[in-house]
């Protein structure tokens, strides 16, 4: 059910996403300071859950991912129930950020108390005054992979 709930938002958060041709080209040229920015969002987003304060995790979601939950106290519980590694995460390494079909995904490699690892890949979105908005999450487990 969670991965089912993950590809439909990612999804339906891609096929709301018209890039045309000169985004695409945009992107690839997307500097160090929008880097730092998208790190920045999720890992403020990953301490607003293990601090479990709802509004501020809610404020780091994209406009499609806010009004499809329409209120930080939704979206929270929905985050608890179907992405526990990610509301629960304790540690996290960022990988290298990629463009797939014109949309910037950050992975990130996150773990729990438990030691298992994970691997939440953030779809972003450039909102148009310029800074960057989570638009879902897609969480799969990693074997032998340890932070």
């Amino acid at each position: 059910m969670k991965i089912l709930v993950a590809v439909l938002l990612v999804l339906a958060a891609s096929g709301l996403t018209d890039v045309s041709h000169a985004e695409v080209k945009r992107f690839q040229y997307v500097g160090e300071e929008d880097r730092l920015q998208i790190r920045e969002i999720i890992g403020a987003q990953l301490q607003a859950f293990h601090s479990k304060d709802a509004e501020k995790a809610f404020s780091y979601a994209s406009p499609y991912i806010q009004n499809k939950f329409r209120t930080p106290t939704r979206f929270f519980s929905m985050v608890r129930k179907f992405w526990p590694e990610v509301y629960n995460a304790r540690r996290s390494e960022f990988l290298q950020l990629a463009e797939v079909k014109g949309i910037l995904i950050q992975g990130v490699i996150i773990s729990d108390d438990l030691g298992e690892t994970w691997l939440a890949q953030y779809p972003m979105e450039l909102q148009p005054d310029g800074n960057w908005l989570i638009n879902g999450c897609v969480v799969r487990a990693l074997e032998d992979r340890s932070l």
